[in-house]
């Protein structure tokens, strides 16, 4: 739960020092995919799915995460 939280807070530290969008944009206006350089089931791919998580619920919008 800890850990959750802490990526979460990061997750939305990074978005708030990003360039600020424009007011006229809908962005993301399609699903954001995260690529998991590492197989499913491993630490990494557990972190990113819940960073994607965090990201859903932030972003309002699809988060797909791919393992290549």
């Amino acid at each position: 739960m800890l850990l959750r939280s802490a990526l979460i807070g990061i997750a939305s530290s990074i978005a708030l020092l990003g360039p600020w969008p424009l007011h006229a944009q809908d962005f993301p206006n399609k699903p954001v995919t995260l690529i998991a350089p590492f197989p499913a089931g491993s630490v990494t791919d557990t972190v990113t799915r819940t960073v994607a998580q965090g990201l859903q619920e932030i972003l309002g919008q699809s988060v797909v995460v791919e393992n290549r």
